[in-house]
């Protein structure tokens, strides 16, 4: 059976990530999702492509 796969060469995505902040501080969840792009990375034929960088752009206020 012949697979494709779809490239996308630039890509970005904004996620919310909500977190126990009594378990775990900012740090740590930036550390956890950059890890992750650099070694697991996302979708199909990981992790050769689906490499990716992680930047906080905002940090939402706590209730």
């Amino acid at each position: 059976m012949m697979r494709t796969r779809f490239i996308a060469r630039q890509w970005s995505a904004e996620v919310t990530l909500t977190y126990e902040d009594k378990m775990l501080n900012k740090a740590t969840i930036v550390d956890i999702v950059t890890i992750a792009g650099e070694q697991c990375g996302m979708f199909d034929w990981r992790p050769k492509y689906g490499r990716y960088t992680a930047t906080v752009m905002k940090q939402a206020k706590t209730a």
